[in-house]
């Protein structure tokens, strides 16, 4: 299976000394973990993870570790804790000028929102997502996915006008 596949990628980093691929393998065992419904072994192995990453002083897997961390939180309705790990993320993102994770943290953002019944934040954090976006180097591929959330959510609020223009958007 893929997590026996990352415990050996872990053993063989740590036999090698390599710290980097010891984070990876974490945060690839957890993501699979997190699959199967492990959320608890996940949890673990993203936080391990992370701070690798940090000890690392490795911005790119910081961010990348934090998001998975905030997904599972998100998926498990433990939106406080999520919000707290994609607002870290967020401001590093920032910092660093990474548009393409933004884009993703403001995305799962205004899921949590919608999840929660908050439209007016959920269609804010849809835009910052799509602005986002449109700053990286491949701004079509980036969206799509906030534009389809803005229609569907300017539908769920009744404002049609609003959700005929981002559909015209794409």
């Amino acid at each position: 299976t893929a997590i026996e596949f990352y415990i050996l990628s872990e053993k063989e980093a740590i036999l090698a000394g390599d710290e980097l691929q010891i984070g990876l393998a974490k945060m690839y065992k957890g993501n699979a973990l997190s699959f199967i419904g492990e959320f608890s072994e996940a949890s673990k192995e993203f936080q391990d993870a992370l701070q690798i990453f940090q000890k690392l002083k490795n911005i790119h897997y910081i961010i990348s570790a934090r998001s998975s961390l905030s997904d599972l939180y998100s998926q498990n309705l433990f939106y406080d804790e999520a919000k707290k790990e994609r607002d870290e993320a967020i401001s590093l993102a920032e910092k660093f000028g990474s548009h393409g994770h933004l884009s993703a943290f403001y995305y799962n953002a205004a899921l949590d929102n919608q999840s929660q019944g908050d439209y007016k934040a959920s269609i804010a954090n849809f835009k910052k997502a799509l602005n986002a976006g449109r700053k990286t180097d491949n701004p079509k591929f980036y969206e799509a996915t906030p534009l389809t959330g803005l229609v569907i959510a300017c539908s769920e609020i009744n404002d049609i006008l609003k959700a005929e223009f981002y559909l015209r958007e794409f």
